[in-house]
């Protein structure tokens, strides 16, 4: 039996049958399952079933099959023979990539021609809760947050079928807005695969991705350089002291002890050690690097930190509900760019020097040198005349030489004058004395630098990209949408100051106050014996201000004698919850996180009250005009939806939902 092919059991009166097996093709067995939805390469259901209906159809390179076992049942043929029964299934197979891909299922149907797929909602949610959730999906997302969002995607429908009707997908302002917006995004674009593409690998995403939905819990302890609580051990001996600490962890002595009797981190030593639970970034940091390379229970160091030195215990690694390769991708490329820097400006300017040599670009180092000639000796005279003055006198011998030359354009060093004559901020501080100041004005001021990117990007017809067709796109239509609200919804509103008054004085208690403010004294403290401490010296009638000023920990508020900054209702945490439960003169101890205590004295309790209409009427203005046009919004949502008729899969929205939830 040749390979690739796998004999199964005979079924019913079917002499042979034979299955396709999968790494023919080099699918992998869950290449389907896509965005929760089960449509996987079924190897093991071998009994022939017809194509479901829910098959879904992914990108422009992508095949999926839903639930299906490809079985090709050809008795007859292979009665006839071998070679023709493997020319009739290679047939059948051609047939199946080359044309046969599943109807994208509909999720709502908007009037007779228009509706919006599964793929189509999937893919704007993905983005939307990549916005929402930035590092990890939560466990549960809730159904309305579904709904509220296929409603939003109904209502721009409809919108912008009306926009459509009423001809403005021709409109001049939309169309400048779509070409400026092609401009942007060819570049963008350009500067993704040139640039970014370079500095950040495939490689560097995915081993990103499978750290990040990790957290880490450990502990620590800390031996800085010549500040070990051990007097005896000098700044000479702290490693040897780091390493024998590290040895003992790893000897079984419990690691939170160490870290109390050792570390010289105050903080996290009164906790034995403990630290917040870490998420992964690449920001090369070594206790990140080490703790996320170790395993659980592993005591990893000494490192070495600025201060000194560093052992560290894993306790635990926990995998969160994080979002796939696929949803996080576009996410963890622009971290890890922005992490890049410095490899993305150089990449950046080898990239630009090969333009200049592609479109010829030469700047001329001879006019450049005698413009920086005269700047420097009007700058370093000991008269210093005006700039101004000077360029607008400069001979044309001058301004009529050729300051930079291409295949596209043309410079002379009149164009320069006349921009800096325009520019007066620049003149003045631009340090045109360096000819590379002057070159560095050509290239971006003059717009040498961008008209060299425009025009690569239609040399390589940019405007036929993927991604920014699919943005310009979304441009016009967003503008579209924008358009067709101003001009046939929102307009011939109008407001006035009579109904701004009465909306001020309806909304005023809720909207338009000033919140209840209590003014607050502190001692911050980190043990229970300093507490004890403050309350005695106030027992004795000590003034509360100074107490604060020998005592608190809180970073700059011993000269302001621990007044703290105003605080409002529902702010500050405890300390704010307790001081609104407290009446003025009264004293009381706050019990913090990380074994801190607060020793809070109330001064003064403000009353909630309105604002004077004097101080909102603008925002009184801009909220009721916000409320009205919400409304006429709604109502001719209303009525367009009962004209064109909306029907909405609920089953399927349903089975979606469930989808992203943890299981």
């Amino acid at each position: 039996m040749r390979p690739g092919w796998i004999p199964l059991r005979r079924r019913n009166n079917f002499p042979h049958t034979y299955v396709l097996s999968s790494h023919l093709l080099n699918i992998p067995s869950n290449s389907c399952t896509k965005k929760g939805l089960d449509c996987g390469w079924r190897l093991q259901k071998m009994t022939p079933s017809p194509l479901p209906k829910n098959c879904c159809k992914g990108g422009v390179n992508d095949l999926y099959f839903t639930k299906l076992s490809i079985i090709i049942l050809f008795g007859g043929i292979m009665s006839l023979g071998r070679r023709a029964g493997v020319f009739a299934m290679l047939c059948v197979m051609i047939g199946m990539l080359s044309g046969c891909r599943m109807p994208d299922q509909t999720l709502v149907q908007i009037g007779p021609g228009e509706r919006i797929t599964v793929s189509e909602y999937q893919k704007s949610l993905d983005t939307f809760l990549d916005g929402e959730y930035k590092r990890e999906l939560p466990d549960s997302i809730p159904f309305e947050q579904f709904r509220r969002h296929l409603e939003g995607m109904i209502e721009n429908r409809l919108i912008l079928a009306a926009a459509y009707e009423a001809g403005l997908d021709q409109d001049s302002t939309v169309q400048s807005r779509v070409h400026d917006a092609l401009q942007s995004q060819m570049t963008t674009q350009l500067y993704s695969d040139k640039v970014v593409d370079k500095a950040v690998t495939e490689n560097d995403i995915r081993n990103f991705w499978q750290r990040s939905g990790i957290e880490v819990t450990y502990r620590k302890i800390e031996i800085h350089r010549g500040q070990s609580r051990d007097s005896g051990t000098d700044t000479a001996q702290y490693y040897e002291k780091a390493m024998d600490l590290a040895n003992r962890a790893r000897k079984g002595e419990p690691f939170s002890r160490l870290a109390r009797q050792y570390s010289d981190d105050r903080i996290s030593a009164q906790r034995g050690g403990e630290m917040s639970p870490l998420w992964y970034d690449a920001t090369g940091d070594p206790i990140i690097e080490a703790v996320f390379s170790a395993k659980e229970g592993q005591i990893v160091g000494p490192i070495e930190i600025q201060r000194g030195w560093v052992i560290l215990s894993v306790d635990k690694k926990a995998l969160k509900n994080r979002k796939s390769y696929q949803a996080a991708y576009n996410g963890i490329r622009e971290y890890l760019a922005e992490q890049k820097r410095r490899e993305r400006n150089a990449i950046a300017r080898a990239y630009l020097s090969g333009l200049d040599k592609r479109y010829n670009a030469v700047t001329h180092q001879d006019v450049v040198d005698t413009l920086s000639g005269l700047f420097t000796r009007w700058k370093s005279g000991s008269e210093r005349p005006n700039l101004r003055d000077s360029l607008e006198t400069l001979p044309e011998s001058l301004t009529s030489r050729e300051l930079f030359t291409s295949k596209f354009k043309t410079l002379y060093v009149s164009d320069m004058v006349q921009s800096l004559l325009k520019n007066p901020r620049a003149l003045s501080r631009g340090k045109f004395e360096d000819s590379e100041a002057i070159r560095d004005y050509i290239y971006r001021a003059l717009g040498i630098q961008n008209e060299m990117i425009i025009q690569e990007t239609r040399r390589l017809r940019y405007e036929n990209h993927p991604r920014v067709v699919e943005k310009v796109r979304q441009t016009r239509e967003s503008e579209m949408v924008s358009q067709y609200l101003n001009r046939f919804i929102y307009e011939g509103y109008e407001t006035s100051a009579d109904a701004v008054r009465a909306y001020y004085e309806t909304h005023k208690a809720e909207k338009y106050s000033l919140p209840e403010i209590a003014r607050v004294q502190e001692v911050q403290v980190y043990t229970e014996r300093k507490v004890d401490e403050v309350l005695d010296r106030v027992k004795r009638g000590e003034d509360f201000g100074q107490i604060a000023s020998d005592l608190t920990l809180r970073g700059g508020y011993k000269p302001k004698k621990g007044i703290l900054p105003d605080i409002r209702k529902g702010t500050w945490g405890d300390i704010g919850n307790k001081a609104f439960e407290m009446d003025p003169g009264e004293i009381a101890v706050v019990d913090l996180t990380g074994n801190k205590f607060s020793v809070i004295k109330l001064l003064e309790k403000i009353p909630a009250r309105p604002r004077p209409f004097s101080e909102v009427a603008a925002q009184a203005e801009r909220a009721l005009a916000r409320e009205v046009l919400e409304q006429r919004k709604a109502e001719w949502l209303n009525a367009r939806r009962e004209a064109l008729g909306v029907s909405i899969r609920e089953k399927g929205l349903e089975k979606l939902w469930r989808s992203y939830q943890k299981s």
